[in-house]
């Protein structure tokens, strides 16, 4: 009977003590197994590319300390990449004319910039070149981009518009949504 009662113990003690193990869920296994894609990296690594670029110095007289969001995204339906960049409004920012012209001047800064640097890197593995990987891969990615830069100011959205194969700039304003 003790040697019962003991071996009884052993096993609540054994079972007690031992990790249980849990299995991810059908959305972490599809995360799970699911590939990033060249393009998917790139886009992530343009994004940070252009984060970092607008918060460089020599863009503080444009920003005057207004804090600068950016997105990368591509438009499978249309084949561009969408760069669009909100600069937020700080206090004492200046007035509706100097909130358009500071979007416009970082839309042509966007723009100039790209001219000069190719994002080849940006779409590429680490260490390694494919021999399958068609050439110019940067020159194409800038053909595709469109840059969007919006400010807002007292209720209206400003937004400036262009891609890197038009000298045009399109203007837009609107009311800001109620939330």
């Amino acid at each position: 009977m003790r040697g019962k009662i003991i071996c009884w113990l052993i096993l609540i003690f054994i079972s007690a003590t031992t990790a249980t193990r849990a299995e991810p869920d059908k959305v972490i296994q599809y995360l799970i197994n699911e590939p990033v894609s060249l393009l998917d990296w790139g886009l992530r690594r343009m994004a940070d590319m252009y984060e970092s670029n607008l918060k460089l110095d020599y863009l503080a007289q444009y920003l005057k300390g207004r804090f600068t969001m950016s997105s990368v995204e591509y438009d499978y339906a249309h084949n561009k990449i969408h760069v669009e960049v909100w600069l937020l409004p700080a206090e004492n920012s200046g007035d509706e004319e100097d909130h358009k012209q500071r979007s416009k001047q970082i839309l042509n800064f966007m723009k100039a910039a790209q001219k000069q640097f190719i994002p080849d890197y940006l779409f590429q593995h680490n260490g390694y070149q494919s021999p399958k990987r068609p050439q110019n891969v940067g020159k194409h990615i800038v053909g595709l981009i469109e840059y969007d830069v919006s400010s807002e100011f007292k209720g209206k959205i400003f937004t400036f518009k262009t891609s890197m194969n038009s000298d045009e700039v399109f203007f837009s304003e609107r009311k800001k949504e109620a939330q």
